[in-house]
């Protein structure tokens, strides 16, 4: 059975076995390769033969590839030899199997006799003493002893010198390794450091307890703390109260997932005023998967938060300015009409009413709202005496009225509104069947806002007073728009229209009307 490479025992080898071996255990190891060629000096010296390699398995372990082969009599070295193991599997578990493999006719042997055409006569190989090196009790490469010449009968102390040689390299192997992997932790934790040390955004590492262990020097530029004042302390003393119970369930849903959490803080700087942070939490887990901490990332965000908050109150301004105009362009057109005083009020109360029971979002709402709220902002064109006119309307009157929506879209088409509020105005007397106005658009072509505003306007007018007659009452205006849905009215409005109104919906009375 294979076994884990132990330290070499020379005291039964000939002194000078002992010598080379002592020489090599003592050879500094800081570069590899000339490890590797002075093995194989020494190791060719020490049992007289010509040829001596050290050949180690690829990564896929599917070659043998030789990493160094001195020829004693040139004192040349040489490499990059490869020996496939799917081609010599006897040569391959022999390897696997065996401490040495000492064959004095290797042409004709077993367990290297597959060699022979591409190897051993090729280079006058007649003997072979070959070591696996081992780590961990697999075998990892071979060194090789190749004699040339007559048969050459190996020794006991021969094999024992080649196994010894073999248990170095594994020995210099396995330190090589852990020599390599340190630097290279060193090397990482080192770049870690700068840029940890160097970074703007603060990098921090809790336990299960939330109890800091590390700190970035970023916490310093950005927080004014030494870094002793945070270290051991607990992150949470220094949330601000308002934001702790948020913080707390983003840790709680982050544990419980095991997948990062993100939150906006704020934190108390040195000075005692706070500082808004945008943190994202990963959680640490030990081998069980049992949370241990967390490291966090977090990055000043403040001025962000005040551009936010600014951009808000600026907003809320505009609104509030576009909604005096609106409402100033309403009170325009209610005193030319003051028999339609509130109607554009009105109709927006029961076209919002209807969007929202259609599931509009509330982009879509608001645009409906600030379209019903100017529907009719093209009777300012329309003399007030048609407008207010007791009788029924001659042909030339009644056209005129008719003006009104493509007067309100030149109105409305100069301001730049968010929703296309000049082109609903336009449409909200067209009809599906095309018998509206003034484009005489069918179904689809005319857009849903306008669609929604129409039923909206024609059960408010009907339930109103107009100045030709009196209210028709809402029942009848319910029973006008569910006669012609699908005709002139689009079903779904008419339907989500009915909805409303069994639900309670009742106009709200406008003040001063």
């Amino acid at each position: 059975m294979p076994r884990r490479a132990g330290r070499p025992h020379p005291g039964g080898l000939p002194p000078d076995y002992q010598q080379v071996l002592l020489d090599l255990a003592c050879m500094e190891q800081s570069d590899w390769q000339s490890v590797l060629t002075r093995t194989t000096e020494l190791a060719a010296r020490m049992l007289g033969v010509e040829r001596v390699g050290i050949w180690f398995f690829n990564d896929d372990r599917s070659e043998l590839v030789c990493e160094d082969l001195f020829r004693l009599s040139l004192g040349t070295h040489e490499s990059g030899a490869r020996l496939t193991v799917a081609r010599y599997p006897a040569y391959f578990r022999a390897v696997e199997e065996s401490r040495t493999i000492a064959t004095s006719d290797a042409r004709t042997d077993p367990r290297t006799r597959e060699l022979a055409e591409v190897y051993l006569r090729p280079f006058g190989v007649s003997s072979m003493l070959d070591a696996p090196i081992r780590l961990e009790g697999r075998a990892v490469g071979v060194i090789c002893y190749e004699h040339n010449g007559p048969p050459r009968h190996w020794k006991p102390e021969e094999e024992a010198g080649a196994a010894s040689v073999a248990d170095l390299i594994s020995l210099s192997l396995e330190a090589f390794r852990r020599r390599r992997a340190q630097a290279a932790l060193r090397e990482s934790e080192e770049r870690l450091r700068r840029i940890a040390d160097n970074m703007l955004d603060l990098v921090s590492e809790v336990d299960h307890a939330l109890v800091f262990h590390y700190v970035s020097p970023s916490f310093s530029r950005v927080l004014g703390y030494e870094l002793r004042d945070l270290l051991g302390k607990p992150a949470l003393a220094f949330v601000h109260p308002d934001d702790l119970a948020e913080v707390k369930r983003v840790i709680r849903v982050s544990r419980t997932s095991g997948l990062p959490g993100t939150v906006e803080l704020r934190f108390r700087h040195a000075e005692g005023h706070y500082v808004w942070l945008e943190a994202l939490g990963n959680p640490i887990t030990d081998p069980s998967g049992q949370t241990v901490g967390a490291v966090f990332g977090a990055r000043d965000i403040t001025n962000r938060k005040l551009d936010r908050e600014q951009l808000k109150n600026t907003m809320e301004m505009l609104e509030n300015t576009i909604q005096g105009i609106i409402q100033a362009m309403e009170r325009l057109v209610e005193l030319r009409d003051p028999y339609t005083a509130g109607h554009q009020t009105r109709v927006t109360q029961l076209a919002t009413a209807i969007a929202a029971e259609m599931g509009l979002d509330d982009r879509q709402l608001q645009g409906v709202r600030l379209a019903s709220q100017l529907h009719d902002i093209g009777k300012i064109y329309i003399p007030a005496d048609i407008l207010g006119k007791p009788g029924r309307l001659s042909d030339i009157e009644r056209a005129m009225i008719r003006t009104h929506p493509e007067a309100g879209h030149e109105v409305l088409k100069v301001i730049r509104f968010p929703w296309d509020i000049a082109r609903i105005v336009l449409e909200h007397h067209e009809r599906l069947d095309g018998s509206g106005y003034p484009q005489g658009l069918r179904g689809e072509a005319i857009s849903p806002e306008a669609k929604i505003i129409g039923v909206a306007d024609v059960v408010e007018a009907m339930s109103s007073h107009r100045p030709y007659r009196p209210a028709l009452g809402l029942d009848r205006a319910l029973e006008e728009i569910a006669a012609r849905s699908g005709e002139l009215y689009d079903p779904q409005v008419v339907e989500a229209c009915h909805r409303v109104m069994q639900r309670g919906f009742r106009f709200t009375p406008v003040p001063g009307n």
